[in-house]
């Protein structure tokens, strides 16, 4: 079992008590230890909770499917498609040398965000999972389906 801090988790506010959001959130939350508190930063999404669902939940599944030893976690897959796709940042390390880091997804407004994932979705086809577009619209179709969520509802056309 992975970190329980390893990706975000949903909530909905029902009076004063958080409640997780989808059968995946529940299934992680379930996976914290019981009668131990826990520490928590919560924010109001400025983008689609659907769609950072879905791509979180790409991720997971795409290395499920096919692991890779360059991405042992899905956070490092997200860094590698961010600087790819041209998401980052320049750095100047204590010693002067430049290094560019991947943008946090966190801080992406939602029309960035959703064309990162527009730009992503071809890497993680051809490079992640090797499949063709056809295999690919299935695996997100499955993947968006145990979210509850309808791929179209994302993509604006059927998967």
């Amino acid at each position: 079992m992975g970190r329980p801090t390893d990706k975000p988790v949903f909530v909905v506010r029902e009076g004063t008590r958080l409640l997780p959001a989808t059968q995946m959130d529940e299934e992680f939350i379930r996976e914290l230890p019981a009668g131990r508190q826990l520490g928590a930063l919560i924010r109001r999404p400025s983008k689609s909770l659907q769609e950072l669902r879905l791509f979180w939940a790409l991720l997971h599944k795409a290395l499920d499917a096919r692991p890779d030893p360059r991405w042992p976690t899905p956070r490092r897959l997200a860094d590698s498609l961010l600087l790819q796709t041209g998401n980052h940042r320049i750095v100047v390390g204590l010693d002067g040398r430049i290094h560019t880091a991947p943008q946090s997804i966190a801080a992406m407004t939602h029309d960035e965000f959703h064309s990162f994932f527009e730009t992503a979705r071809p890497l993680i086809r051809e490079h992640v999972l090797g499949c063709d577009e056809k295999s690919f619209r299935r695996f997100l179709a499955d993947v968006a389906d145990v979210l509850g969520i309808e791929a179209r509802d994302l993509t604006g056309e059927a998967a």
